[in-house]
């Protein structure tokens, strides 16, 4: 029994440190995490069986505890995407609001790959009459404050627009905008049409800071023959948006 105990309790700091450590180091691998969250809900059963209280804190020190927990409130704060999933792929779409961290993130690709060059890079805009739908912090403001939110909003595109076409200009080989004239959903969308394929989803929710609103990931695994149902319901999505004269956006 105490063998037991003793394997149990390592295994968990085991899974519990590596948990961490991806989300510490922005590591965005769902294969991983899925199989590591298997195994920790596993350790945790048998260690219920045998009568073990397993804490979910388990194996972590008290220093990283605290920085995880800060970490997960700056995710919360504001979505920043990890610059390695641009580095990862050659074909990229975004359809955001205002795509107003996207620079930064592309400078941080291009500091650490001074000579990257992306295949094709699409940054899909909410559209002016869009943006007016939306409210940066409250759920509830007069029709001067829909004004002003919107025209915030405005702003941040325009700039957003104006820096990733001094960053990429001379690093893709294809950069186009577009305007979306109908909303759906938010996402970006990585590789979407090749096995290791990553799509991230984020849905909007009625009078909730839209950069706040949680996300879902979908990924195609490098050695799988086709993705899930899911997975393809939103890489269709993708490829609607950038058909030719469809009804949902336009190029700017």
């Amino acid at each position: 029994r105490d063998i037991m105990r003793l394997l149990v309790q390592k295994g968990l700091y085991l899974s519990n440190d590596a948990n961490y450590n991806m989300n510490e180091q922005g590591i965005v691998c769902p294969f991983a995490r899925d199989a590591n969250n298997q195994i920790l809900n596993e350790l945790k059963a048998l260690g219920d069986s045998i009568g073990i209280q397993v804490p979910d804190s388990t194996g972590l020190s008290q220093r990283k505890i605290i920085k995880f927990q800060s970490t997960n409130l700056k995710l919360q704060t504001k979505k920043v995407l990890p610059h390695k999933l641009l580095l990862n792929h050659d074909m990229i779409a975004f359809v955001g609001l205002t795509n107003d961290s996207l620079p930064s993130v592309f400078a941080k690709a291009l500091a650490e790959e001074p000579n990257r060059k992306w295949k094709k890079v699409c940054v899909f805009y909410t559209s002016d009459t869009l943006l007016k739908w939306f409210s940066q912090e409250k759920p509830a403001l007069n029709n001067d404050d829909w004004e002003k939110e919107a025209t915030n909003y405005a702003k941040e595109k325009k700039t957003s627009m104006s820096e990733l076409t001094s960053l990429l200009s001379n690093n893709t080989d294809e950069l186009c905008f577009y305007e979306l004239c109908q909303h759906c959903f938010f996402g970006s969308f990585f590789g979407w049409d090749a096995p290791g394929g990553y799509i991230h989803i984020s849905p909007t929710i009625w009078g909730v800071n839209p950069k706040r609103c949680p996300a879902q990931n979908f990924s195609w695994g490098p050695h799988e023959k086709s993705p899930s149902s899911s997975y393809q319901a939103y890489r269709n999505g993708i490829k609607n948006l950038l058909a030719m004269g469809n009804a949902f956006a336009e190029p700017i």
